[in-house]
């Protein structure tokens, strides 16, 4: 049998990643058209995020803010 999908706010699952509340909710601003379809759902004001998603932004995520040197 397959595994269930859990799907949690933008907001628990920045917080599991150990970020600010805001944290997925930004990088999803900055980058929705990156983001594979499914992987959150929702309206303008909830949306959800599956674990499928969380790992995908884990992955993806790179540190903003940090100068490259050329």
């Amino acid at each position: 049998m397959a595994q269930q999908q859990r799907w949690i706010s933008l907001a628990e699952a920045s917080r599991e990643l150990g970020h600010e509340k805001s944290y997925i909710s930004r990088f999803y601003r900055r980058h929705q058209n990156e983001i594979p379809n499914g992987l959150i759902i929702g309206n303008e004001t909830n949306k959800l995020i599956s674990d499928d998603g969380i790992k995908w932004i884990k992955e993806h995520a790179k540190k903003e803010g940090v100068l490259v040197s050329n």
